[in-house]
Formats: C-alpha cells, sequence, structure tokens
C-alpha cells in the first residue's frame, strides 16, 4: 500500500484527472484511473497507457506513430486500448501545456 500522497503526487493526479477528462472519461473513472496510475508509479511499474500518450490523436482516437508507420508489426489504423497498461517505444507523457 503506498503511502499519503506529496504535494508534487498530489499536482500530478490532478492534471492526469484533467487530460483523462479531456479525452473521454467520466469523473469518476477518471479519478479512479488516475489513483491507478499513482499505485503504478509508486510500484515503479514501467508501463504506460495509451490515454497518458502525447501521440493519442484526439479523433477518432488513433496512435500518431502507428499511423505514421513508426510501431513495427502495427497496423497504421491502430486504434488503442486506452487504459491497459502496456510498454511502447514510442511512448512519450503528454505534457502540460
Amino acid at each position: 500500500m503506498r503511502p499519503a500522497l506529496n504535494d508534487k503526487q498530489i499536482a500530478r493526479m490532478a492534471y492526469r484527472i484533467g487530460l483523462f477528462r479531456r479525452r473521454g472519461l467520466s469523473e469518476r473513472d477518471a479519478e479512479q484511473l488516475a489513483d491507478r496510475l499513482a499505485d503504478r508509479d509508486f510500484e515503479r511499474d514501467d508501463r504506460r497507457m495509451c490515454i497518458e500518450c502525447e501521440h493519442l490523436q484526439p479523433k477518432p482516437g488513433t496512435c500518431f506513430m502507428a499511423q505514421q508507420g513508426l510501431l513495427p508489426s502495427t497496423s497504421r489504423h491502430l486504434q488503442p486500448v486506452l487504459t491497459v497498461l502496456a510498454r511502447c517505444e514510442r511512448f512519450s507523457f503528454q505534457a502540460p501545456s
């Protein structure tokens, strides 16, 4: 079980909730997912979710790296499952603007 969150972790959680809301999740689902990712971070799990990635295209929910043919053995029309932990060589965190 992870300890209480510090200020930096709380800010990260708030950012994630906002990002996930902008990417279509309900408030409840966004909060639950942000909490799950806080656990992932605490456990030092190196897997990521497509919903966190800057390469996720808003419409129709496709991966820009796949569209460009930069993900070997992956369709250019990939519609990623947004909330599954995975490893991706092209992953890059969506940074606050």
